[in-house]
């Protein structure tokens, strides 16, 4: 294959068979506390893709190992739409015991998700294939990560967010975009937690950064400070990746760039890494000889533009992911 015939992600064409690298949309937003829109996001992205070159100087051609997008199952919307409206009457009442009853029904709707991602990505990931999910929401890949961590114990995450998503719940809601981090680092065999670009975040989630010592943070502000006094960003990026065991998984909330390029997004935070700073470091990863065994993208907004930079952001991880085969 050497052209475009415009079937399937960035009009490849190829079967999930043919395929080494399979991608899960997940459209569910139900607890974003913020701007909604992210549901559409793996839509957005997939409809943007077409427009993506397929040439790529460091990467070369990558993409020949094949990628495949799953279509879009019905029941994660169905259980988006069960949560969001119990979620919608939670907010919009007192808080009693119907409540705590709505916000346990949550809970239970979201373990569901992340259950059947799990099994997705276990079922891919048995068959030696490399898996990524497309959020939705940054609750989505849990269970995808879940899985990963079964097959290479021996991995870290290199983290890319505004936010620490380190929150033992947020309004009652264990599994929330908040909390995704909290409840990796639940998993005791994680090696290490590499965040990038964290700039909005709260006491108790400093404090659960600072306390565990897997965690390694690089805040936006600790990046500029460098950048100001006179640190290149490849000796930035150079500190980061020394904190990163061979094998990676990449967790990528687009909000981790300046909401100039997503300004879709569910929760925007100004002074966030312009998309060339992101895809350098990608790339430097790659000049590592890191191993990426499996990634998200998750909080692409529904709006045009924010397809686009989701589609390019989403082919250039793939790329490196398929450069680690």
């Amino acid at each position: 294959m050497s052209v475009k015939n415009s079937e399937g992600i960035f009009g490849l064409g190829f079967s999930e068979a043919d395929a080494q690298l399979v991608l899960l949309p997940v459209p569910f937003e139900a607890t974003t506390s913020y701007g909604v829109g992210t549901l559409e996001g793996p839509e957005n992205i997939l409809q943007a893709s077409d427009q993506v070159d397929l040439y790529h100087p460091t990467y070369n051609e990558a993409w020949k190992a094949g990628i495949y997008q799953l279509p879009e199952d019905s029941r994660i919307k169905a259980w988006n739409f069960e949560a969001k409206k119990l979620v919608d009457e939670i907010r919009s009442s007192a808080a009693t015991d119907k409540s705590k009853a709505k916000i346990d029904q949550v809970n239970v709707i979201s373990k569901t998700l992340t259950d059947f991602i799990y099994e997705q990505a276990k079922e891919r990931l048995s068959e030696n294939k490399k898996f990524g999910v497309i959020g939705g929401d940054h609750s989505a890949p849990l269970g995808s990560i879940r899985a990963h961590l079964e097959k290479f114990p021996l991995m870290g995450i290199l983290h890319f967010d505004a936010h620490y998503d380190l929150r033992e719940s947020y309004e009652g809601f264990e599994q929330s975009h908040a909390s995704i981090m909290y409840n990796v680092l639940q998993m005791k065999n994680l090696k290490s937690l590499t965040t990038v670009a964290i700039r909005d975040f709260c006491e108790e989630e400093a404090t659960l950064a600072d306390s565990d010592k897997r965690v390694k943070s690089f805040p936006a502000h600790q990046l500029f400070d460098w950048k100001a006094s006179g640190t290149s960003w490849s000796d930035i990026c150079e500190k980061i990746i020394s904190t990163l065991p061979e094998q990676v998984y990449i967790s990528f909330d687009v909000d981790g760039l300046d909401p100039t390029y997503c300004p879709g997004t569910g929760t925007p935070v100004p002074g966030g890494l312009s998309y060339a700073e992101a895809s350098y470091l990608l790339r430097r990863l790659l000049h590592a000889k890191k191993k990426i065994v499996g990634f998200d993208l998750c909080e692409v907004g529904a709006s045009e533009f924010d397809g686009n930079v989701g589609a390019r952001l989403l082919f250039e991880l793939s790329l490196l992911c398929l450069s680690s085969i």
